[in-house]
């Protein structure tokens, strides 16, 4: 590492996308611009020269409300889940003035008891980047296939370009567009097709081997049905940290998210538009137990407000893990 910190180079989607966006306790929902601005943090100056990545991660989670959030599903009961997560990515023309990354990803979650919340996701990205007029140019295609309880459920497709900048040596600013085009095999209500923009800024410290992550997103999603229509604004502030000096070192992750969607029409089961607010809390600790393997100790507190009943809950959701990164 130089005495003085690289800029941050443009972001990587890669295999640290693929798994990032694979909910382990609800469903794969999450935008690819916020999983575009993690791969961002992971990359200094510094590039591996090898072209492909794999992880496995196998462990356990006790939740204690169980839910589908995409259908407004909540169990009300506690139970714990196997789960599984298989991602890599492979990068084409690394010389080339376009790059290609392709990666993929799987997850499963078997719950112990309420089977019928069983998950199983697999999703596919490609993605290049290259550098326009001084910025760090990206674009991202996906798909993913969710299965509920072995049924088929969700099927969304996701584009999303993304122009990055190092502002300062230490400060990296990645703006983005998503655009997400959903469709469920029974639910055909919420069909949707959701348009979001997104600024993320990363501070980075510690020889860049730890940043503070600022960043916030609107959402406007149009769906089958009136009253799934909703005007999105989230908060995102992070931070990541090694617990040391050396690479091996414990490594530990915070992150706090604020939520506010104003639906726009009435829910008919209420009377009334519906509006929700959440606050999301994390907090994640990697030991590395060998060269390529990791322990990891997760803990989420989710504290929601909703005038629908099956949207206003307190949740808790614990993780343990091993993860295999080669």
């Amino acid at each position: 590492m130089d005495a003085v910190a690289p800029r941050p180079a443009a972001p990587r989607h890669g295999m640290q996308m693929t798994v990032a966006a694979l909910a382990t306790a609800g469903i794969f929902l999450a935008s690819a611009e916020a999983a575009a601005a993690d791969a961002a943090a992971e990359e200094t100056s510094s590039k591996s020269d090898k072209p492909w990545s794999i992880t496995l991660e196998a462990g356990m989670l006790n939740d204690d409300s169980v839910s589908i959030d995409a259908l407004d599903n909540r169990s009300g009961q506690a139970d714990q889940a196997r789960v599984f997560n298989l991602g890599g990515a492979y990068s084409l023309f690394q010389e080339s003035a376009l790059p290609i990354k392709i990666s993929y990803g799987f997850s499963k979650t078997s719950y112990q008891d309420l089977k019928a919340f069983n998950l199983q996701s697999h999703t596919a990205f490609v993605s290049t980047r290259k550098k326009v007029a001084g910025l760090d140019a990206g674009f991202l295609y996906g798909f993913s296939h969710t299965e509920l309880s072995d049924n088929p459920f969700l099927n969304f497709h996701t584009v999303s370009p993304t122009l990055g900048h190092g502002l300062t040596t230490n400060w990296y600013v990645l703006a983005g567009y998503n655009y997400q085009n959903k469709t469920f095999h029974t639910a055909k209500s919420r069909n949707a097709q959701l348009n979001g923009l997104s600024i993320d800024n990363f501070f980075f410290f510690d020889e860049t081997r730890s940043y503070i992550k600022a960043g916030y997103r609107f959402e406007l999603e149009n769906a089958a049905s009136n009253e799934f229509d909703f005007a999105g604004h989230y908060l995102d502030i992070g931070l990541k940290s090694t617990l040391g000096a050396s690479p091996g070192d414990a490594t530990i992750r915070l992150n706090y998210q604020y939520y506010l969607r104003d639906y726009t029409n009435e829910t008919p089961s209420i009377y009334r538009e519906r509006e929700d607010q959440r606050h999301t809390a994390k907090v994640e600790i990697a030991i590395p137990v060998h060269e390529y393997a990791q322990m990891k100790f997760a803990y989420k507190y989710i504290k929601a407000h909703s005038n629908l009943s099956t949207s206003d809950f307190d949740e808790n959701v614990v993780n343990v893990s091993l993860a295999l990164t080669f």
